[in-house]
């Protein structure tokens, strides 16, 4: 601060320059050519103080060589953003009001240390960490704040109200409650901070969840840094909060247990989390909200890597979860999942005892998930669970290598959806020959292989007639390749499966068979010429043939190549267009010869933005015949005149619908598909007339029905 007498005189020999300025001559207004103009310099008003452990807070602080002893004795001489310099040591602080900084109203203030090794505030475990309320703001670089104890502040720093706190390459050790407690209408920025430590000085301390890293309420951003070993969860997150590069390991709890409305991360590491707490998860989702998460790993939390509550919504991209004593995805009903380009690897380890013994499968769903260019690897006890209000769509998908008494797939409950699509169920182990797809509800299998696992491939159900399945291949499985049951098969290879293709023959079961179904030994009951040997059917191994998942490709002169009858799937397995000859051919892979190698690049297709409704004709007037959920692709077979509408396969049961321009994007040479029309509406009122308006001889407009060439005033009406 300055010196008060200086100050005094200063402002007094300022005040006699204005008198005297004011009682002189006037002064003459210059001319405009000798004005001289002077650029803007800008002037730093922010002042540094410095403290030191050998200061003295009756030093001016104003300089290193006379630092004050404490933070207290230098914040009490500083004025609104200044900085305050600590240098290396550790001040154990007194504080203000309970707490070692106390800032209100519009106190705004810097404080740095040398390192967070090498300074550290230490609270003595007497007072509580660094409080904002109003709109404070401070800024807290290089430095350690460690031992804090009830006082004002809840945690290691704490802002309410309006208040804002950033925190840069900043340590919070061993805080009460949380490291640090939001709960403002400001925006907390923390980059490479770490949190690690935190207690509850209330609770039982034989109960070991007591005290979460950080507790947001508000608006918070993460870059880089560490939350680790705190009392209760890493993250307890009741507002939003993006986190970037940030490590959220080895907490009692959760790792992040999220109630708020947005949870974003992006390369981001949750590990190792829920150590002595009972059923906890990497992360666990409750209420309404949604949560995005690019770029991550999500590894080894002692129970459950996400679990989903009613009302969240995840959107899951490039991620893995893998190596859980339980389920990698617990998604409950009322929850709404998108999966993509992500791995679900080696969960159900059952590792912990105090994990949830039930359902340890990788995925375990009562919500709606899309999984879509995802992996389903090497799980314990199943891969996918889908329970009684579950609807599952897989795409572009794998699972394989999956293992333990459950099926690959189980489509459990009586009224549960599955639809896999383009996808590969290979290398799956189950107990007793059981099935590795079961279903008990509606399932839907098209342009799929299941292949090479240990049980009978696919049981869809007796007495099911709304499943189906399409231009598949089932094939070298250890049990049946099907189970029996009154669904429809089209286009489909069952063949090479060690206990037989049928376990009685499909038609006996009052399923319908259409197309050219392909065995090799007539116990499905297809006609006769669809029997061929091992041999005689040419199919080659499981391979990578191009696509996002393996195929058994057909090999030349294989009886399958352009045998298929009927409609015509868009793509096979691997995303290639059929025909590739004068037909298509029967199971997953279409076989390339004769497809013009320039024809994919320009082939129309379209991806949804958004939940589409797929109509049966190209308007709202149509009933809607299907769904596109968001992230679904599908070829373009027709458009409107306006390219308004197009005309896809409907994705979940192989319809031509329309879905709306304003509900997808589009890519490819989408003006050269043909001109389409919708059937026929159901017969409406007859339109009333249409006429224009026309002036009577009174100058009058009058609705005139016929309208008459070149009409005034003009405009159309209904008499």
């Amino acid at each position: 601060m300055l010196d008060l007498y200086k100050y005094k005189k200063i402002m007094f020999f300022f005040i006699i320059g204005l008198m005297l300025s004011a009682c002189g001559p006037p002064t003459p207004t210059p001319d405009p050519d000798e004005l001289v103009v002077v650029d803007e310099v800008s002037v730093d008003l922010t002042l540094d103080w410095y403290v030191a452990t050998d200061g003295d807070n009756d030093n001016s602080c104003t300089t290193p060589a006379e630092p004050c002893l404490t933070l207290g004795g230098a914040y009490r001489k500083s004025r609104p953003f200044d900085r305050i310099h600590l240098d290396t040591g550790t001040y154990v602080e007194s504080g203000t009001s309970g707490s070692l900084l106390h800032l209100w109203s519009t106190q705004n203030v810097t404080v740095i240390g040398e390192s967070a090794a090498d300074t550290i505030l230490d609270a003595g475990s007497a007072v509580g960490g660094v409080f904002l309320a109003g709109t404070a703001k401070v800024r807290l670089e290089n430095l350690t704040i460690q031992n804090t104890r009830r006082g004002s502040a809840s945690g290691c720093v704490e802002t309410r109200d309006d208040s804002e706190a950033i925190l840069v390459n900043v340590i919070l050790n061993n805080c009460f409650r949380s490291g640090i407690t939001h709960n403002s209408t400001g925006v907390d920025r923390l980059t490479n901070v770490i949190i690690r430590n935190t207690i509850d000085e209330n609770i039982d301390p034989d109960f070991v969840l007591n005290g979460s890293g950080i507790d947001n309420g508000g608006e918070m951003i993460l870059e880089g840094g560490e939350i680790y070993g705190n009392g209760s969860s890493g993250i307890s997150n009741s507002g939003l909060l993006l986190a970037t590069g940030t490590v959220i390991r080895d907490n009692q709890s959760h790792g992040i247990d999220h109630t708020g409305t947005l949870l974003i991360l992006d390369d981001v590491t949750i590990s190792g989390n829920g150590i002595f707490a009972p059923q906890r998860a990497g992360i666990l989702a409750r209420g309404s909200g949604t949560i995005r998460i690019t770029d991550s790993r999500i590894i080894a939390n002692l129970n459950t890597g996400i679990v989903l509550g009613s009302g969240q919504e995840l959107d899951l991209d490039s991620t893995i979860i893998r190596d859980h004593s339980s389920m990698g995805l617990n998604l409950r009903a009322g929850s709404h999942s998108i999966i993509t380009n992500s791995t679900i690897q080696n969960n159900g380890l059952r590792l912990n005892p105090r994990a949830d013994p039930s359902n340890p499968s990788a995925i375990y769903n009562e919500g709606t998930l899309l999984l879509t260019l995802s992996k389903v690897l090497d799980n314990r006890y199943g891969g996918l669970v889908n329970a009684a209000s579950g609807r599952v769509y897989i795409s572009k998908s794998e699972l394989s290598g999956n293992l333990g008494d459950e099926p690959a797939v189980n489509n459990h409950g009586d009224t549960s959806y599955l639809q896999i699509t383009q996808s590969l169920i290979a290398n799956n182990q189950t107990g007793d020959r059981a099935a590795v797809v079961n279903n008990n509800g509606i399932a839907r299998i098209l342009t799929t292989t299941i292949s090479n696992n240990s049980g009978t491939g696919l049981a869809l159900g007796w007495d099911n007639t709304t499943s189906f399945i399409s231009y598949s291949t089932i094939v070298e499985n250890g049990g049946n390749g099907i189970w029996p049951g009154r669904f429809p098969v089209d286009n489909t290879i069952i063949a090479n499966n060690t206990a037989g293709q049928c376990i009685a023959s499909i038609p006996i079961g009052g399923g319908t068979v259409t197309g050219t179904n392909i065995d090799t030994d007539g116990s499905c009951g297809f006609p006769a010429a669809s029997t061929y040997t091992s041999a005689a059917l040419l199919l080659g191994p499981l391979a990578d043939n191009g696509g996002p998942s393996r195929t058994h490709a057909l090999l030349d002169g294989s009886p399958a190549i352009d045998a298929a009858v009927g409609r015509c799937l868009p793509e096979d397995q691997r995303g290639e267009l059929r025909p590739g000859g004068t037909s298509c051919d029967s199971g997953a892979y279409e076989d390339p010869i004769g497809l013009p190698p320039s024809v994919a690049s320009e082939t129309p297709e379209l991806t949804a933005t958004k939940n589409a409704n797929c109509r049966y004709g190209p308007g709202t007037a149509y009933d809607i015949a299907d769904t596109l959920f968001e992230g679904q692709t599908a070829l373009v077979l027709a458009r409107n005149q306006g390219n308004t509408w197009f005309q896809i396969a409907g994705p979940s049961f192989g319809t031509d619908c329309w879905v709306s321009y304003v509900t997808v994007k589009t890519s490819g040479a989408v003006d050269a598909a043909p001109i389409g029309t919708g059937p026929a509406l159901p017969d409406a009122p007859p339109a009333s007339p249409q006429g224009c308006f026309v002036y009577d001889q009174n100058q009058a407009s009058v609705c005139t029905v016929p309208c008459p060439s070149n009409p005034q005033p003009g405009g159309v009406c209904t008499p």
